[in-house]
């Protein structure tokens, strides 16, 4: 049988998962008897129905959903809630953007990722500060979904086992794309993914057109990729979008 790991914020995980950064400022939940109040961003029925349903029978979680990464944003304005289970696959974003916009904006519940994503870049963005969990969508969830949540609500980070086996491989891999690409570069590349052209990309970034363009070549360059749609084929493998 695999075994699944929570553990502290200050310890250590296979992989570089865990790091003092990313402990949270806000306050330790819950204590004893306090609900803990999730946001479930899922545009699925299936899963919204389903998770709904398990949490009901958990006397220690309190559950609201919403369907769209926009939507979810706006929830979490006016009440930050003490976990968000998020989905990445939203009909308006995905749910990392739901993330960079929360994290704009100031301290961002801690998330905890319920998806069925297992590519290069959902892997590699798991291992963020407001990341504190990931667990894979399946018909056997009810278990490891709570002891996640549990984990999560007294601040501590939750992988199953499943996905840091995944991230070991992905972390270790020495084509990596994130020991390849400067920041800026996979910036360029997710929107040039997207179907974005230099000038769009260049006012969306506030760089300039030559720069996006500078960008795009050392790209290609470094991946020994000779065309525009072969970036964009090679970004959509990994997950860009």
């Amino acid at each position: 049988m695999t075994q699944d790991y929570a553990v502290r914020c200050c310890g250590y995980l296979p992989g570089d998962l865990l790091n003092k950064g990313n402990e949270t400022s806000r306050p330790l939940r819950p204590n004893p008897g306090m609900i803990v109040n999730i946001l479930h961003v899922e545009d699925d029925p299936f899963w919204s129905n389903h998770v709904a349903n398990l949490v009901r029978n958990w006397g220690e979680f309190r559950l609201t959903g919403e369907t769209t990464g926009a939507s979810g944003i706006a929830r979490c304005r006016q009440s930050i809630p003490d976990i968000l289970l998020l989905d990445l696959r939203l009909p308006d974003m995905s749910g990392f953007s739901v993330l960079d916009a929360l994290m704009l904006e100031g301290n961002p519940p801690p998330a905890l990722l319920l998806s069925c994503k297992m590519d290069s870049v959902t892997l590699n963005r798991a291992n963020s500060p407001h990341v504190f969990g990931m667990i894979l969508k399946a018909p056997e969830i009810d278990g490891t979904l709570r002891s996640a949540l549990s984990a999560v609500a007294g601040r501590r980070r939750y992988f199953s086992s499943d996905v840091q086996a995944a991230i070991r491989r992905s972390a270790g891999a020495s084509d990596a794309y994130h020991k390849i690409l400067s920041a800026r570069e996979q910036e360029v590349v997710g929107f040039v993914a997207s179907g974005h052209s230099d000038s769009e990309i260049a006012a969306i970034l506030g760089i300039s057109v030559a720069t996006v363009h500078r960008h795009r070549q050392n790209t290609m360059s470094k991946l020994d990729i000779h065309s525009t749609p072969k970036l964009m084929a090679w970004a959509m493998e990994k997950g860009f979008v």
